[in-house]
């Protein structure tokens, strides 16, 4: 069964709205969580785990486009990168922040994830397993 954007949101909305605002929170974070590690699994992939000796169609090394890590970050880096990133977000979700600055928090930072996850897929899998080529 194909499920369209539309679909999704017709069978999920209505689930989110019967929940208190602290379980949509959780929800949401729970998702940009997923997210985030599902990104750092196909860098790990893309890496040849820690070698980045893989090489694109063009002849091109991968790297890493995060400027904070260096283009090519270890696998220690990697996984603290991770381990903050992940810590933030919980943090985010626990603090007094108004509901709506959560919400844009974690939709941007899903958003920029799931562009990543999809463009990076076809070579390397969603979450860095099986290439859907």
């Amino acid at each position: 069964m194909k499920v369209t954007v539309k679909t999704f949101l017709a069978l999920t909305l209505p689930a989110l709205s019967a929940c208190t605002a602290n379980q949509r929170v959780g929800v949401l974070a729970s998702t940009t969580m997923a997210l985030v590690a599902c990104d750092v699994a196909q860098t790990v992939k893309a890496s040849n785990y820690g070698r980045w000796d893989l090489h694109t169609a063009d002849g091109h090394y991968f790297r890493e486009g995060n400027p904070l890590l260096g283009s090519t970050p270890s696998m220690r880096a990697l996984m603290f990168k991770t381990v903050v990133d992940e810590s933030s977000l919980v943090v985010a979700a626990m603090s007094s922040l108004p509901e709506w600055a959560k919400y844009t928090i974690f939709g941007v930072v899903s958003a920029v994830e799931a562009v990543e996850i999809a463009a990076n897929a076809p070579r390397f899998g969603f979450c860095g397993g099986r290439s859907v080529q």
